[in-house]
């Protein structure tokens, strides 16, 4: 059994808080101001999918006036989610939701922007959470949807941390950059197949899809 794979929900969501306040919190604001940059969108309703402890989405709602949900799967995360936004006082426009991205708990156009990072690529049914997104975005919503670390001095410093702590990790991110040209291949089909009109960015800050109704 590869190693984390019998981890329980309770410990993958504080291990994955851990890192994101730790390691990877430099990458969501970075992220944040390419999404802020790309979209536009600054007020109105923001749902960030598979939020985790949720900080991206805060770090968006700190550039923006957008009033933001985070949406996760596990409801492990709420914990960790309402901590940061008390943390960053944004408790009057951020709030925890538990959801999944195929069948999320919003009204039709709900929302001016959908975004995500890194959880697109454990998506089993992507055609049904395009769907969704599109169900779930008002007319002339957007979406900035996928994986990355915003530019490429935070990339380069995120990396160059983790190999620092992981004399393996270079070899692991070899077999890991293998299975993201796979994730990407399979997430582009799934858009063509349903005739979805979208823009892909594949830059310095990452890979993401531009939908917008």
């Amino acid at each position: 059994m590869p190693q984390g794979e019998h981890r329980s929900a309770a410990e993958k969501a504080e291990s994955m808080a851990r890192v994101s306040r730790g390691l990877f919190a430099p990458a969501y604001p970075a992220i944040a101001g390419r999404i802020k940059e790309v979209c536009g969108t600054t007020e109105g309703i923001c749902i960030d999918a598979g939020a985790g402890s949720g900080m991206l989405g805060i770090s968006l709602a700190k550039i923006t006036d957008l009033e933001v949900v985070l949406m996760d799967l596990l409801p492990e995360n709420r914990k960790y989610a309402e901590e940061n936004i008390i943390r960053e006082k944004l408790e009057n426009r951020c709030r925890f939701v538990q959801g999944d991205i195929t069948d999320m708990p919003f009204d039709n156009e709900y929302a001016n922007l959908i975004i995500s990072r890194g959880s697109i690529f454990f998506w089993d049914d992507l055609k049904s959470a395009f769907t969704e997104i599109l169900r779930v975005l008002k007319p002339g919503g957007k979406t900035f949807i996928g994986g990355g670390f915003g530019d490429a001095e935070t990339r380069d410093y995120i990396c160059g941390e983790m190999a620092k702590e992981d004399p393996e990790w270079e070899k692991d991110d070899e077999e890991g950059k293998k299975k993201t040209v796979e994730n990407r291949i399979r997430i582009l089909m799934a858009l063509e197949e349903e005739e979805i009109s979208y823009r892909c960015i594949s830059d310095d800050s990452g890979f993401w899809i531009v939908l917008e109704k």
